[in-house]
């Protein structure tokens, strides 16, 4: 019985061993994208993204007319997958947090994009992306922008 016993805990055990090492969970992902087009005479964007792929859109328009409006979406698993595969393909977190032209022109669009991915964390702000053309860095901040608003029927322009 002794031996019967100890077998039925050997083959439970590794059981729940072998769930815990093939079961590969993938990261949590949770963004926050801000926008601003003409400093205080244009528009306001801001975006959250909860880990479950909820989000939350507020765009404050400052010009004539003024206004807000305000918006909540629910992304599906394959939307957020791509935000995941863009902040790693287009190394998001090895970029410098800041991508600016050398001489700053007041009321270019300002773009910043905060992302997460299970541990890693990192806060990029983009200043006027036209000026900077083609420049790599520029690129890839570019790629998981798009990927964190390509679900969303609302898109920020600059």
């Amino acid at each position: 019985m002794k031996q019967l016993f100890q077998f039925a805990m050997i083959a439970t055990l590794l059981t729940l061993g072998l769930g815990v090492a093939t079961a590969q969970e993938k990261p949590l992902v949770v963004v926050t994208a801000f926008m601003s087009n003409a400093g205080p005479y244009g528009e306001s964007w801001v975006l959250t993204m909860t880990p479950e792929g909820r989000v939350s859109l507020t765009v404050l328009y400052m010009g004539n007319p003024g206004g807000s409006l305000m918006a909540r979406f629910d992304l599906n698993d394959a939307a957020i997958e791509a935000i995941r595969k863009a902040a790693t393909s287009e190394h998001f977190f090895e970029l410098p947090p800041k991508l600016e032209p050398k001489v700053l022109a007041i009321h270019k669009p300002a773009l910043q994009l905060d992302v997460r991915v299970g541990s890693t964390h990192h806060n990029v702000n983009l200043y006027d992306p036209a000026q900077l053309g083609k420049d790599t860095a520029v690129e890839r901040f570019l790629k998981v922008w798009n990927a964190v608003f390509a679900a969303i029927p609302l898109k920020p322009a600059w």
